[in-house]
């Protein structure tokens, strides 16, 4: 998600990584994903325009897994995947509203799965990310009301909650987005 567009980097968030139970039904499941839509919601409703989701999935292709990119401008929408799911994302306003006012979004949202990347002993998935800038009305309410919800979902083992700014400064600009994991120890 590029972000490099927004011109309030120091803008703060409310954020919360879920760690998920590796034994707990997968959220992309589609009996399971409009549970956890319903738990975005009011988080959407609350941000200053519409909402995009993107996000990625595996399939066989030949002798390797092929990585496959899709976009939805209804991020409500069950994930339709062909394949394993990788990870989809979720930004209100939607990244095309966020480069024209040159703004970081109101609401973030990130879930990826494990299972691809770590080949052995995987202790936990799903990982999620949850940002709601401070300034959105209600935000600390809406943020432990979509937490609560989805650690309950993914009968999580860890919730780490922070607040910091959508990017880090250094001397060059910024770095660090509020995508990357490693925003805990920002």
């Amino acid at each position: 998600m590029p972000s490099f567009y927004a011109q309030d980097f120091l803008r703060e968030f409310h954020l919360a990584l879920i760690v998920g139970n590796i034994g707990a039904s997968v959220l992309w499941e589609p009996n399971r994903w409009p549970e956890f839509i319903a738990c975005l919601e009011p988080l959407v409703g609350a941000a200053r325009g519409p909402a995009a989701s993107s996000g990625c999935y595996a399939r066989q292709s030949a002798k390797r897994l092929e990585l496959v990119n899709f976009k939805s401008r209804n991020w409500r929408e069950v994930v339709g995947i062909q394949g394993t799911f990788t990870n989809w994302g979720l930004l209100a306003p939607s990244d095309a509203t966020c480069v024209r006012q040159k703004r970081t979004p109101d609401v973030y949202a990130f879930v990826s799965n494990l299972s691809l990347l770590v080949m052995n002993d995987l202790r936990f998935n799903p990982a999620i990310t949850l940002a709601i800038g401070v300034d959105v009305l209600d935000s600390p309410a809406l943020m432990d009301a979509a937490v609560e919800r989805i650690a309950s979902l993914t009968s999580a083992v860890m919730v780490a909650k922070k607040v910091r700014t959508w990017g880090l400064p250094t001397e060059i600009g910024y770095n660090s987005g509020i995508g990357e994991t490693s925003w805990f120890v920002g």
